[in-house]
């Protein structure tokens, strides 16, 4: 005698097998007729799992599992072993449609015998339906749609069959609340009248909307709205006649669908888990899967929800449930009961009763729900051996493993009836990773582990989904090559530290004598770098003496200041002597003033202004020329006689820009001719410019008759001129670092115009400093404004 963990008392007996006594004090019998192979009983014990193991004297030890499960195969009368349809109908009786027609159970189930249906018993049944009048609709697999009634008989429904289309199965089957008959096929949707008989309309992806015509799924809701599941497509809903497309940001194939007590929606897919949704807003709420860990596997055939608002799922590996009161999901195969294993699409029954019905591959399987949630203990797990370098080793506390043994292999397992629902989780501390995804493997090989020190742990889940808290571990040491060891590695850094010693002693007694020979060359070679900065300085004192004398001849050539009124001068050198000069001259009423840039600056450009301003000073005294124009053109010629540049290459030589003007005091008139370099004009604020001529004074042996033009501009009492080299306006400066530009120029110039003459050369002045900033002074800078 035995009293289980559930109060329920077991007698064994020699012969007549086991009696269980219930709490409320009822008697069930089990022997050989309800299944318990063995009679004669000789001891009982419950595991940790909850399951009564009998150890019998003719069939060894026996497993009781509970009776939660009541199968039918096709020995107690199923007509086809595969289950893919069924339905109670409102009498009670069971119908059971299967590959090789259909099958019917009486209504007292425990009790009633099963016999076949007369009509179909060569198609596959894939859907049973009834209509409000009692009226049984059958969709098979390759010959249409059926129906049957008590009164009317059997008969196929022609006009909805031809339709579904000859030789193609129908893909789903639902009625409506409003006893629509809807009905899924390979190339749209149906929608069948029941009372009229008639073909309402069928719905294309192309002229009605659908996502697809391809229908795998049906479902009618509490709401009676119409969820329609396409192949790749997702869901297509049916809402107050509207088509409203069920958007959940990727696509997958709905297979079945069940709505919970709380209004949300599972739906189950091919390769996707169970998708939870929320259909007020539109969401969804979580998606289970296998690799999660929460199912037998990702294809769902099968959904369906009891009274205590359980969700069952039928896979192609067996049975998950979830249950409400734990938020788990339990697994259930053949070793837990669930025999069919593979359920087939959409073959589930919530009867009237309570009972849950599963069609599988091999008979029907019935289900007694409850409230109560199985007990589960922790799943006990064991590391049962472990290899090295694939030989067994005993695993003693302490183990130490030379580097060499570092294939290493550890096999573990879980003690329970059900090792097909168990998964496993493993971690090896001292490689830096967690814990592992869970797996069904029993085996964990790591090929190639470095030295070091190590522990196993394994863990494990079972069917009821409860991971054992404290897992079972091993701890080994991978030992280093001796080279890598402390000892061996102070003994090396100590001999290289004499080494390292030894050498720094002799290369200190080496570089002092050394240093003594260096110090003696330093010494003589300072003494020669002495005497050539002494040189080189003199000779620099001298090179900047004769400069400076230079600037002292050009500045005695240039006038200190204009000789006429209202005039300015802003000559800013780059380098100590200038190769940008002003001229200024007077013959009879005619004022000439001519701002010139030579080539170059510093030195060589100071040699080319002396030519220039004596050979401007030569034209206008000496051979009377007075016109600007002429003025260029001979100054022209006199560059390249005096330079001797006469050549046949055509090359660019030395030479010079210049603005050169005239102003005829009795005429009131301004001549002005330029080599590159323009005259402006400012008048009633407007800034007028006179180009120059694109030529240059000398540079090309080619121009020796180059002609200059001639501009004549009347002038009117508060007129202000100006000419000017290039460097004011290539001055690079500012926040970005450009040019400062002829724009900005005119600009500026614009700007001052109620200035005072002195006053703009200071602004102009201060303007180019503040531009240039930091940087260098780029060009010879040179401008000359005149008011009238």
């Amino acid at each position: 005698i035995f009293e289980d963990r559930e109060g329920n008392i077991w007698a064994g007996t020699f012969e007549g097998g086991v009696v269980r006594i219930t709490p409320d004090n009822s008697l069930e019998l089990y022997t050989s007729a309800n299944g318990f192979p063995g009679l004669q009983i000789w001891s009982m014990m419950q595991d940790r799992e909850g399951n009564i193991l009998f150890g019998t004297n003719e069939n060894g030890v026996c497993v009781y599992k509970g009776d939660d499960f009541i199968s039918y195969y096709k020995d107690d009368g199923l007509i086809g072993s595969q289950v893919q349809a069924i339905l109670q109908r409102s009498d009670g009786s069971y119908w059971f449609g299967t590959n090789k027609g259909i099958s019917i159970l009486d209504g007292e189930a425990d009790g009633g015998s099963i016999h076949d249906f007369d009509q179909l018993k060569a198609d596959g049944i894939e859907f049973l339906r009834e209509d409000r009048d009692g009226t049984i609709w059958i969709g098979t697999d390759n010959s249409g749609v059926y129906k049957y009634h008590r009164t009317s008989g059997f008969r196929k429904e022609n006009r909805l069959s031809g339709h579904v289309g000859q030789y193609k199965p129908v893909m789903a089957m639902e009625i409506d609340q409003d006893n629509f008959l809807w009905v899924g096929a390979l190339d749209g949707l149906i929608y069948y009248d029941i009372d009229k008989q008639s073909v309402v309309k069928k719905f294309s992806q192309f002229d009605d909307g659908l996502k697809s015509s391809y229908i795998r799924m049906l479902f009618i809701d509490s709401k009676n709205r119409v969820w329609i599941g396409h192949d790749e497509k997702g869901i297509t809903m049916v809402e107050e006649g509207e088509f409203v497309d069920l958007k959940l940001g990727f696509d997958f194939t709905p297979l079945c669908m069940t709505e919970d007590l709380d209004g949300t929606f599972w739906i189950g897919t091919e390769g996707r888990g169970v998708i939870h949704y929320d259909t007020d807003r539109r969401q969804v709420i979580h998606i289970y899967t296998a690799d999660g860990g929460e199912l037998l596997a990702n294809l769902i055939n099968q959904l369906n929800v009891d009274h205590f608002n359980n969700i069952y799922v039928g896979t192609n590996k067996g049975l998950n449930i979830f249950f409400r009161e734990e938020e788990r999901f339990y697994s259930f195969t053949y070793r837990s009961g669930f025999v069919g294993i593979e359920t087939k699409h959409n073959a589930s029954l919530v009867d009237q009763a309570g009972y849950l019905w599963f069609g599988t591959i091999e008979g029907v399987t019935k289900y007694h729900p409850s409230r109560e949630v199985r007990l589960a203990g922790e799943p006990a797990v064991h590391i049962t051996g472990m290899q090295v370098n694939n030989e067994l080793v005993s695993m003693d506390a302490g183990l130490s493993l030379s580097y060499r043994q570092n294939r290493i292999i550890f096999e573990y397992g879980c003690i329970t009836l059900n090792p097909d629902d168990v998964q496993y989780q493993i971690m090896l501390d001292g490689t830096g990773q967690d814990w592992g995804p869970p797996d069904r493997l029993t085996s964990a090989i790591y090929p190639a582990l470095p030295y070091g020190r190590y522990t196993f742990r394994v863990k494990a889940k079972n069917s009821a989904g409860v991971w054992n808290r404290e897992p079972a571990s091993f701890s080994f040491v991978i030992r280093p090559p001796f080279y890598l060891t402390w000892y061996f590695i102070l003994f090396v850094a100590g001999i290289l530290f004499i080494i390292v010693i030894s050498y720094v002693k002799i290369r200190e007694r080496a570089l002092k004598r050394e240093n003594l020979i260096l110090e003696g060359k330093v010494k003589e070679r300072t003494a020669t770098v002495e005497a050539q900065k002494e040189e080189l300085t003199r000779k620099n004192e001298n090179i900047t003496d004769s400069i400076r004398y230079a600037k002292r001849i050009q500045i005695a050539i240039l006038p200190e200041k204009s000789p006429y009124p209202d005039t300015f001068i802003l000559f800013k050198p780059k380098d100590i002597v200038s190769g940008d000069f002003y001229w200024f001259t007077e013959v009879g009423d005619k004022e000439f003033f001519s701002a010139v840039d030579c080539t170059g600056h510093g030195v060589p450009g100071a040699f080319m202004s002396i030519i220039g301003h004596n050979s401007l000073t030569k034209i206008v005294r000496e051979y009377g020329i007075l016109e600007p124009g002429k003025i260029l053109n001979e100054l022209n010629k006199e560059v390249l006689e005096t330079l001797h540049q006469r050549s046949d290459t055509g090359d660019v030589y030395d030479g010079m820009d210049l603005a050169l003007a005239c102003y005829d005091r009795k005429g009131k008139y301004l001549e002005f001719s330029g080599a590159f370099n323009p005259l402006y004009l400012v008048r009633d604020g407007e800034l007028l410019e006179t180009k120059a001529d694109k030529q240059s004074i000398g540079r090309s042996a080619f121009k020796t008759d180059a002609e200059f033009t001639n501009h004549r501009i009347d002038i009117k009492e508060g007129d202000t001129v100006y000419l000017f080299s290039d460097g004011y306006a290539d001055q690079f400066g500012g926040e970005h670092r450009k040019k400062f530009k002829y724009k900005n120029l005119k600009e500026t110039i614009l700007k001052i115009q109620k200035e005072s003459m002195s006053q703009q050369r200071a602004i102009l002045d201060d303007t180019i400093e503040k531009w240039r900033g930091d940087l260098d002074q780029l060009d010879d800078i040179l401008m000359i404004g005149r008011r009238f």
